[in-house]
This record gives structure tokens, sequence and C-alpha cells, in this order.
């Protein structure tokens, strides 16, 4: 599956088994047509960086969680999890304690255990990034404020200028014009945070620059964070996968997981 059929693919579902939003509710949210959007899922259209940004946030990961290049780990429930726990607003690093406190899920588990009745801290919104309802069945009902447009193209301009010069030999504005198949213009543009540069460009450029595309695009200062809810992900998947599993076929416990900590936290907020 090429980069546009796999971020469609993500796109879809997160839209489907996290959020549970329909299509037009997703583009309306995004600002694009509904059948702009069905096309992106389906992979027939090159989406841009800006509107990669603008859902991703929506979809309560990072840009770098849904274009990344899919190396080891990053399957479908890992993103998944990533969304729901993010979703949650809970703190990753109490939620890695709590987790290492969890049985696997073939053991009992009643709400008057004594080791599952403290939840993790819950973050606030200025904490989190992003406001979170608890979710249902259907999963975390998620909304991010999106990001501008015009400073994810600066920064990537910024950041393309920067790897373009220190690779050795340099590579030229003309060069790398003639290797993605565009003017010296454009590229200039580009550098300038001139250009909301397609999908299928980015991932040339990450190529001709020698990086993954997760690097090229990623927010400056927001890797860390990314990488933080990663690992709590994969904390998640094994915890709950057991011995000798693959991390999809723990999907059902790790949508239970997040169901029982949403319980939790509306249990908590009652109290209070």
């Amino acid at each position: 599956m090429d980069m546009r059929g796999e971020v469609g693919r993500r796109v879809r579902m997160l839209r489907r088994g996290v959020l549970g939003w329909t299509l037009g509710r997703l583009a309306d949210e995004v600002g694009i047509s509904r059948s702009y959007l069905e096309k992106i899922e389906a992979g027939r259209r090159d989406p841009s960086i800006g509107i990669c940004d603008r859902t991703a946030g929506l979809l309560g990961v990072s840009l770098t969680e849904l274009v990344g290049d899919g190396a080891a780990g990053w399957d479908g429930v890992v993103l998944e999890t990533v969304a729901r726990i993010r979703g949650l607003g809970v703190d990753p690093e109490a939620l890695s304690a709590w987790l290492a406190r969890r049985p696997c899920p073939g053991t009992p588990v009643t709400q008057e255990s004594p080791d599952h009745t403290q939840a993790p801290a819950v973050r606030t919104t200025e904490e989190n990034g992003m406001s979170a309802e608890s979710g249902n069945g259907e999963g975390t009902q998620m909304r991010r404020k999106a990001p501008r447009r015009d400073r994810i193209a600066v920064s990537l301009g910024k950041r393309i200028t920067r790897l373009r010069r220190t690779l050795r030999p340099m590579v030229t504005q003309d060069a790398l014009a003639e290797r993605i198949g565009v003017s010296r213009a454009y590229v200039s543009k580009l550098e300038r945070g001139e250009v909301d540069l397609p999908l299928s460009l980015a991932a040339r450029v990450a190529k001709i620059l020698q990086v993954p595309i997760g690097k090229l695009i990623c927010d400056d200062g927001k890797g860390d964070e990314s990488e933080k809810w990663h690992r709590v992900a994969l904390e998640a998947c094994r915890t709950f996968s057991g011995l000798g599993m693959k991390p999809e076929e723990a999907a059902p416990s790790i949508r239970w997981l997040t169901n029982l900590l949403a319980s939790y936290m509306r249990k908590g907020l009652k109290r209070k």
C-alpha cells in the first residue's frame, strides 16, 4: 500500500473506530468537502500536509503519528490506542505506572478490587492540548483546535532548507526541484512557507533529504510528547496482549481498558 492509501486507511480507522464520526462531520471540521475526504480515505487523493495536520489534530493523534512511515509497531491497534488514551486526558507517566499494576485480560476484574480504584491522574485541557469527553462503546469523542496552516508550512520550509544545506554534498534548490519534478520557484516558495506541500511530494522530498517523512514534517518541540504517548500505547498493547500474542490481537482488551478508565474518571469527577 502506498503512503496515500496508508494515510487514508488510518484516517478511516480513527474516524470510525475511535471518534465514531461520519464522513460529513469530519469533513466539516477539517474544512474540506465530504467527497474530497471520501477520496482521501480511499487513497485516491493526495492531501496536503496542512490538511493532514488539521485531520490528525481532530482524530487525537499527532501529524507524525498519522503520516509516519509505518515502522515496526505502528500498526492499527497502536495508533488507535494512542488516540484513545490521549482522548481520555490522562497523564502518560501516571498511565504507565497504572498499566504496570494491571492483570492480564483473562484475570477477573471487579471495580471493588483495591489495585484498580486509583485511576491515572487526569490532565487539564490546557495540559493535554485538547478537550475530551469520556467515551462509550463507540469510542472517545475528542476535539482539538486545528493548527494554523501557515505555521506548519513555515516550519516545514525551514526544516527542508536546513536538511538540504546540511547534506554532503549539499543539495541545491535547483537540484531538489529537478529531482521532485517541480520548478525552482516552487522550491523557493516551499522553503519560505508559502506552499502547502502535497503528501506525495513530501514523501519524495524526505527520500531525497535522506530522512523519514515523520522527521521531515514533525512539529518542532512536539517529538518528545508524541514518542511518550507512543511508548505508553506500546506498553498497553504488551500488557494486554499476553506472551507470544501479536499487538492487534489485544485490540478488544485495549478498548476494555480505555472504557474502564473512562468509567473511573466519570466516577471520580462525580465525587468531586
